[in-house]
């Protein structure tokens, strides 16, 4: 079993010699989905009332915003990432969800000529014809993105000189976690920076056993989902788990897509697990919160919470790991913070 997963491992996509420095692109939560695709019938669940063609009213701006990032790529900028929720979903059946995902899948294409890598998101597979949509648009483009014939779910790895990218699929929650540590454990050395890109973030509410894990990896977690820009470091037994989260769906409000710190207060992130355990949790909220108050508080710090929405380049060095964060509005500045350090440290300093 062991040389069967290493070779999983292997097969990935290898695109740098080891030691380079480069740099990739998020985006998450995008959200396309034509009008004509929803299923619009009496008593179905209907995201945008009214006959709104949501994807063409903001359609200007991201294409906007893809044009900038392609023309400020640069040649360090090897990849882009999506973080899931590529489409909305609720669908009127398998033919319209496939169109809502050939729509995205085009669209991303048509902007970018270096190779876009999925995670699977909740809509991406949500509603009637979801999962079989995925299977016959999202999978295979996943895969020939691979280099593979075909690919089950989008649970799979990629390689990029010394660093390892474990990427896991929202419709797999339960193998995800056993996935990544399958991946760790066929490891020959550890890598120069471990990425984890998931849709759901993992220092989220309670996932300690997972977090432990990465963190004697100095992982990096790349995720989305949450319609927020933050990152956030888990400290514990001198390993670190720093995760950040991508929101690219764009309102029609402009002030909206300006990058701006908010908060660099951990107390804000509290609150917000407080308001998820309640919405999730109900009655069950005070004992949610009473585990993420003892497994995960006493280890957070350097909470640093963003306005806005866009993109994130990442740049990757021996030195380190640094987050740059655009907002959708490109005449203002981007936002830059030192994830982690080569050392292992984790000390964002948002400059």
């Amino acid at each position: 079993m062991r040389k069967t997963f290493s070779l999983i491992v292997l097969l990935a996509c290898a695109l740098l010699p080891a030691g380079e420095s480069y740099a990739f692109y998020v985006i998450s939560d995008t959200h396309f989905a034509p009008a004509e695709t929803y299923n619009t019938a009496p008593g179905t669940k209907f995201r945008f009332r009214g006959k709104v063609d949501r994807t063409v009213q903001v359609l200007p701006a991201y294409e906007n915003m893809f044009r900038y990032m392609a023309q400020n790529a640069g040649t360090d900028t090897k990849f882009l990432i999506h973080c899931g929720d590529i489409v909305d979903g609720f669908a009127k059946g398998e033919a319209e969800h496939g169109q809502q995902l050939q729509f995205a899948v085009d669209l991303l294409k048509k902007h970018f000529s270096f190779p876009i890598y999925y995670t699977v998101g909740n809509h991406d597979g949500y509603g009637l014809g979801g999962m079989a949509a995925l299977r016959a648009v999202l999978l295979p483009e996943m895969a020939r993105t691979l280099g593979r014939e075909k690919l089950p779910f989008g649970n799979y790895t990629v390689t990029v000189g010394d660093d390892l990218f474990i990427f896991t699929d929202y419709y797999r929650q339960a193998k995800g976690p056993q996935f990544i540590k399958d991946t760790l454990k066929a490891l020959e050395k550890k890598p120069r920076h471990l990425f984890i890109i998931v849709h759901c973030p993992v220092i989220h509410l309670v996932k300690t056993d997972l977090v432990d894990l990465l963190a004697k990896y100095d992982a990096v977690v790349i995720s989305g989902h949450v319609h927020r820009n933050y990152s956030l470091v888990y400290k514990k037994d001198g390993g670190s788990v720093t995760q950040v989260t991508v929101a690219s769906g764009l309102p029609q409000n402009p002030v909206w897509m300006r990058a701006v710190v908010t908060s660099t207060d951990l107390g804000t992130y509290k609150k917000y697990i407080s308001e998820q355990a309640q919405k999730l949790g109900g009655k069950k909220a005070p004992l949610i919160m009473a585990d993420w108050e003892r497994e995960l508080e006493p280890y957070l710090g350097n909470h640093i919470a963003r306005r806005g929405t866009g993109y994130a380049k990442i740049h990757v060095s021996d030195a380190g790991v640094r987050l740059e964060y655009q907002g959708a509005n490109t005449q203002t500045p981007p936002l830059f913070t030192d994830l982690v350090k080569k050392q292992g440290t984790s000390s964002p300093s948002t400059k």
